[in-house]
Protein backbone atom coordinates (compact mmCIF):
# COMPACT_ATOMS: atom_id res chain seq x y z
CA UNK A 1 0.00 0.00 0.00
CA UNK A 2 2.57 2.32 0.64
CA UNK A 3 4.70 1.68 -2.44
CA UNK A 4 1.28 2.21 -4.61
CA UNK A 5 1.26 5.92 -2.54
CA UNK A 6 4.90 6.72 -3.50
CA UNK A 7 4.49 5.93 -6.90
CA UNK A 8 2.01 8.82 -6.80
CA UNK A 9 4.17 11.20 -5.44
CA UNK A 10 6.38 13.83 -7.65
CA UNK A 11 9.22 16.29 -6.23
CA UNK A 12 8.48 19.38 -7.21
CA UNK A 13 10.95 21.67 -5.58
CA UNK A 14 12.28 23.05 -2.45
CA UNK A 15 14.12 25.62 -0.29
CA UNK A 16 15.76 26.41 2.67
CA UNK A 17 17.21 29.47 3.56
CA UNK A 18 19.19 31.01 6.64
CA UNK A 19 18.99 35.00 7.58
CA UNK A 20 21.43 35.88 10.20
CA UNK A 21 20.28 38.09 12.72
CA UNK A 22 23.41 38.25 14.14
CA UNK A 23 24.25 34.97 15.60
CA UNK A 24 26.85 33.59 12.97
CA UNK A 25 29.04 36.33 13.55
CA UNK A 26 28.84 35.73 17.29
CA UNK A 27 29.46 31.72 17.27
CA UNK A 28 32.34 32.34 14.05
CA UNK A 29 33.96 34.82 16.81
CA UNK A 30 33.91 31.95 19.55
CA UNK A 31 35.23 29.21 17.04
CA UNK A 32 38.13 31.15 15.71
CA UNK A 33 38.89 32.65 19.54
CA UNK A 34 38.51 28.72 21.10
CA UNK A 35 40.41 26.76 17.71
CA UNK A 36 43.52 29.88 18.54
CA UNK A 37 42.66 30.66 14.32
CA UNK A 38 41.97 33.85 12.70
CA UNK A 39 39.04 34.28 10.16
CA UNK A 40 40.59 33.58 7.21
CA UNK A 41 42.39 30.71 8.68
CA UNK A 42 39.13 29.48 9.56
CA UNK A 43 37.40 30.57 5.63
CA UNK A 44 40.46 28.77 4.34
CA UNK A 45 40.29 24.98 6.53
CA UNK A 46 36.71 25.11 5.27
CA UNK A 47 37.94 26.07 1.65
CA UNK A 48 40.60 22.44 1.89
CA UNK A 49 38.01 20.76 3.36
CA UNK A 50 33.99 20.48 1.80
CA UNK A 51 36.25 19.46 -1.59
CA UNK A 52 37.41 16.30 0.25
CA UNK A 53 33.81 15.86 2.43
CA UNK A 54 31.72 16.67 -1.07
CA UNK A 55 33.82 14.46 -3.07
CA UNK A 56 32.18 11.15 -3.11
CA UNK A 57 28.30 12.79 -3.54
CA UNK A 58 29.16 15.87 -5.74
CA UNK A 59 30.61 17.08 -8.98
CA UNK A 60 33.31 19.13 -9.10
CA UNK A 61 30.98 22.34 -10.78
CA UNK A 62 28.26 22.06 -7.53
CA UNK A 63 31.76 21.58 -4.77
CA UNK A 64 32.68 24.84 -6.56
CA UNK A 65 29.45 26.42 -6.25
CA UNK A 66 29.10 25.44 -2.34
CA UNK A 67 32.69 26.62 -1.24
CA UNK A 68 31.94 29.88 -3.36
CA UNK A 69 28.79 29.96 -1.25
CA UNK A 70 30.26 28.93 2.13
CA UNK A 71 33.42 31.41 1.71
CA UNK A 72 31.25 34.13 1.41
CA UNK A 73 28.75 33.34 4.14
CA UNK A 74 31.89 33.14 6.22
CA UNK A 75 33.40 36.49 5.09
CA UNK A 76 30.26 37.98 5.41
CA UNK A 77 27.04 36.31 7.50
CA UNK A 78 23.89 37.53 5.50
CA UNK A 79 22.00 34.59 4.46
CA UNK A 80 22.91 30.87 2.91
CA UNK A 81 20.32 29.04 0.85
CA UNK A 82 19.87 25.84 -0.54
CA UNK A 83 17.26 25.32 -3.82
CA UNK A 84 16.12 22.14 -5.53
CA UNK A 85 13.92 23.49 -8.66
CA UNK A 86 14.25 20.69 -11.31
CA UNK A 87 12.81 21.75 -14.72
CA UNK A 88 9.43 19.70 -14.21
CA UNK A 89 8.27 18.05 -11.22
CA UNK A 90 9.72 14.20 -10.97
CA UNK A 91 8.80 10.99 -9.65
CA UNK A 92 9.87 9.89 -6.20
CA UNK A 93 10.75 6.34 -8.01
CA UNK A 94 12.45 8.25 -10.37
CA UNK A 95 14.65 10.15 -7.62
CA UNK A 96 15.03 6.94 -5.70
CA UNK A 97 16.36 4.81 -8.69
CA UNK A 98 18.64 7.29 -9.53
CA UNK A 99 20.30 7.97 -5.58
CA UNK A 100 22.96 5.45 -5.88
CA UNK A 101 24.64 8.20 -7.54
CA UNK A 102 23.71 11.12 -5.27
CA UNK A 103 25.89 13.62 -8.13
CA UNK A 104 23.04 12.52 -10.88
CA UNK A 105 20.38 12.91 -8.04
CA UNK A 106 21.79 16.97 -7.12
CA UNK A 107 21.68 17.69 -11.26
CA UNK A 108 18.23 15.91 -11.59
CA UNK A 109 16.55 17.89 -8.85
CA UNK A 110 18.80 21.13 -10.19
CA UNK A 111 20.01 21.63 -6.66
CA UNK A 112 22.10 25.09 -5.99
CA UNK A 113 23.31 26.70 -3.09
CA UNK A 114 23.57 30.66 -2.30
CA UNK A 115 24.87 33.34 -0.21
CA UNK A 116 23.79 36.79 0.54
CA UNK A 117 21.68 37.09 -2.18
CA UNK A 118 17.98 38.66 -2.03
CA UNK A 119 15.07 36.61 -0.79
CA UNK A 120 13.39 35.57 -3.70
Amino acid sequence: MLMGAVTQLSFDGFGLRFDDASISEKVLNMLTKEKGMSRQDMIDTANAMLPAVMADVASPVFIEQVVGAVTSFLENPQSIEVTASPNAPLPFLTIMAAAKDPSAVLDMLNVSVAANQEAK
